[in-house]
């Protein structure tokens, strides 16, 4: 019995092993080159299930044999930043200073599918971003109907002034409301069909920030996209830059590195938890982000799950100069 004991402890050892470097896998996914390797690189998708994993296996060595506990510490030591990333805690939570501006990021699944905005039965999705209070609003899937046309869109939000719409292909499009001067709007060049990204400078009183909206899909055709997006922020001078909008990719992503190079994570810097901002098909991962520069401040960073119209739930913050 002891032999066989033996030989089963060695067997968990080696599983727990296996689950150690697929998580160490995970966690340094975002350096895997897509375009050479689009599978290996989505593998920050599976970094929760592997953290689980190993979490359960360094409390059953605490209990059973606790020199192999040191297996899954270590591995968490390697793993912190991205443990810090992908499920970032603030406790002590703080106000926002009164000269903060609000930015939403909202991917809205055509509105509630083009359902009409009628007095009686309102639009969930156009009542929700008239409601926000936000001072900026990025949106994804900008998709008008017959039955919600983009007059409906601009009068639900008539008290943002300026805005901008931007088509891709077919009712598919991106727009931006705001309450201050959009100064320019100028489309981000890459090679797709169906997704696109557009460079707003916006003059909110003392300096500019820079929106930008969708990625893409595809893991390949998303490198060189953010690699386009990269160049872009990485050119821009003065001001602040924001990049938000639907990536397509989790905080363990090559394009959410390479795009975030020189820039920092708001949910990381002021959410908590894994802000899951993608609800549906079984599939529950943050790919909606809000990344600001070096310069810029988030206060209160949220995934806002009270509106469930859309299959993703819109991102929000405030955001202020250091």
């Amino acid at each position: 019995m002891k032999y066989i004991g033996r030989v089963l402890g060695w067997i968990l050892l080696g599983i727990n092993i296996c689950m150690a470097v697929l998580l160490l896998i995970c966690a340094y996914s975002s350096y895997i080159n897509p375009v050479a390797h689009p599978v290996w690189s989505c593998a920050g998708l599976a970094f929760p299930a592997f953290l689980i994993t190993n979490v359960l296996f360094f409390f059953f060595w605490l209990v059973v044999y606790r020199r192999y506990a040191l297996v899954s510490l270590l591995t968490f030591f390697c793993c912190f930043g991205a443990i810090c990333t992908y499920i970032p805690i603030n406790l002590f939570e703080k106000e926002p200073p009164g000269d903060a501006v609000k930015v939403l990021s909202y991917n809205t699944m055509a509105f509630e599918q083009g359902h009409p905005n009628l007095k009686d039965n309102p639009n969930s999705v156009l009542e929700y971003l008239r409601n926000s209070n936000a001072d900026i609003i990025c949106l994804q899937e900008y998709i008008l109907s017959n039955r919600l046309a983009k007059k409906d869109v601009d009068y639900a939000l008539r008290n943002y002034p300026y805005k901008h719409y931007y088509k891709l292909t077919g009712a598919n499009g991106l727009g931006c409301y705001s309450r201050y001067p959009i100064l320019s709007a100028h489309p981000v060049e890459y090679d797709s069909r169906n997704n696109g990204s557009v460079a707003y400078t916006i003059n909110v009183s003392d300096g500019a920030r820079i929106l930008i909206g969708k990625l893409a899909e595809a893991s390949a055709i998303r490198a060189s996209q953010a690699d386009s997006i990269a160049k872009l922020v990485a050119g821009f001078r003065g001001g602040g830059v924001i990049v938000c909008g639907d990536f397509n990719d989790s905080p363990l992503s090559y394009a959410h590195r390479v795009i975030g190079k020189e820039l920092d994570d708001a949910f990381v810097q002021s959410g908590n938890g894994f802000g899951i901002s993608y609800n549906q098909n079984h599939f529950y991962f943050r790919i909606d982000h809000i990344l600001l520069s070096k310069n810029l401040e988030s206060y209160q960073c949220t995934v806002d799950k009270t509106i469930k119209s859309s299959d993703h739930y819109p991102i929000w913050c405030f955001v202020a100069k250091k």
